[in-house]
């Protein structure tokens, strides 16, 4: 087919993608749906705390809805493009967002933004939950990609996706693929969750182990204080000794150990600063040059690592192995341990390096406890962004068992970390699988 006929003149539209899918039988998709509708978002003031759902396109996706935000009754009446009733198919047009699917299957009716298309099935010849399940494969990416508008962002309209192809099969092999990913997404979920109640279940064990009695402090606000409410902090702000933080300390002093400040325990702490990109520090494989986004709760992620080149070496600082690593910047109380080596670090985090008889390991998990989260707020500081200097991470405080205390923790957090990990990965590796087998038999 020429440019011509397309009208389309872009060097990767012509790479693959529609034209490179061969579907035994197809229709386009106008031709087994009602007319594609979408809408627009309403002014501000015809929101309300909790009436009828209105969704946008970052609101959901095939696994899962977020009620965001709600519109009135009256309003929702008048909306009649807009309306999204059971069984409707919900496709993303826009931005990131563009590959997102989702089938409505909540009982009550519903409204959709300018940015998410509805598709209503009216073709015998079609399951809806089977034309969903291809709309959230590859083989639909790839069309969907393909006849995107690029300007300021992806986009496309309601026109294009009209025009994508449906293979046609027939009712027993739909209702096979839907079995098989009804499957898949039931036991995706399962084992998700399984892998969300180990992670949060780490915090309730690691206070537990240190007899620590947590509970959920009321929010007070505290316009002023008197002198003799200040106790023996040298802080004379209202925020630092707002009653919720002395009620947290306190849980953590009325445990079983002795509670010792970062500054108390540290044999050393250190920060730095990232290399000027005027003078093309980076490099594709060098030396791990380390960020707050390479930071997750007990865990270093290196996919999106940089490299600075050897002749910079001597103008960066270095983290060393087993040292603690705490984000200073934005996510404050995140921390890890150096399981690396020696990495580079840049200004928005700190590394720890801590006496002996001190694991690394403990500390990095007890940072991470919810507890300490309020710690980190409690000295922190905002600017454009929240951020904590080293002085005041050194005056946050943990509770310090002995060396055998301190092993025993890290040792079963680290097998439910691990735990968690394998069934995220079986998760994925199943859903993954029954979208492969899907898309073969679509395709035979």
């Amino acid at each position: 087919m020429s440019q011509g006929q397309l009208e389309r003149f872009d060097v990767e539209y012509f790479q693959g993608g529609i034209w490179n899918i061969n579907f035994n039988s197809f229709v386009l998709l106008w031709e087994i749906s009602e007319k594609i509708q979408s809408w627009s978002t309403p002014s501000w003031w015809n929101f309300e705390k909790e009436w009828i759902l209105y969704l946008k396109s970052a609101d959901f996706d095939l696994f899962e809805i977020q009620k965001s935000q709600f519109i009135s009754q009256d309003f929702h009446e008048k909306l009649n493009r807009s309306k999204i009733i059971k069984w409707d198919i919900l496709i993303a047009s826009v931005w990131a967002t563009i590959w997102k699917v989702w089938y409505y299957n909540l009982e009550e009716e519903a409204n959709i933004n300018q940015n998410v298309a509805r598709i209503r099935i009216k073709d015998k010849r079609f399951i809806d939950k089977f034309v969903t399940i291809f709309l959230y494969s590859d083989l639909w990416q790839k069309q969907l990609l393909w006849n995107s508008t690029v300007n300021a962002q992806p986009y496309i309209n309601n026109q294009k996706i009209s025009e994508l192809k449906i293979p046609l099969l027939s009712l027993e092999i739909q209702n096979q693929i839907v079995e098989k990913m009804d499957f898949a997404l039931n036991e995706k979920k399962r084992k998700e969750k399984e892998a969300k109640t180990l992670f949060e279940s780490i915090d309730d064990f690691v206070l537990s182990e240190l007899w620590i009695e947590y509970k959920e402090v009321e929010e007070k606000k505290v316009f002023g204080l008197s002198l003799s409410e200040l106790g023996d902090t040298k802080r004379i702000d209202s925020f630092y000794n707002n009653p919720k933080f002395l009620e947290l300390e306190k849980m953590l002093r009325n445990g079983n150990y002795e509670v010792k400040k970062l500054n108390e325990i540290k044999e050393k702490i250190i920060t730095w600063t990232t290399p000027l990109s005027t003078s093309e520090p980076y490099w594709e494989n060098w030396i791990i040059f380390f960020r707050n986004t390479n930071l997750e709760k007990n865990n270093i992620n290196l996919d999106d690592v940089k490299y600075v080149k050897e002749e910079f070496s001597s103008k960066l600082t270095y983290s060393e192995l087993n040292d603690v690593i705490v984000c200073i910047a934005w996510t404050i109380w995140v921390s890890t341990i150096n399981n690396v080596w020696k990495i580079a670090i840049n200004q928005n985090v700190s590394a720890l390096r801590l006496k002996e008889n001190i694991l690394a390991d403990y500390v990095s998990i007890f940072l991470n406890n919810k507890i300490l989260v309020w710690f980190f707020d409690r000295v922190s500081s905002v600017a454009t962004i929240k951020y904590i200097n080293n002085e005041n991470l050194l005056s946050i405080f943990l509770p310090l068992p002995p060396l055998e205390i301190q092993e025993k923790i890290a040792l079963e957090v680290k097998s439910r970390i691990e735990k968690a990990k394998v069934l995220e990965k079986e998760a994925f590796e199943v859903y993954e699988s029954a979208k492969r087998e899907v898309e073969e038999m679509i395709l035979v």
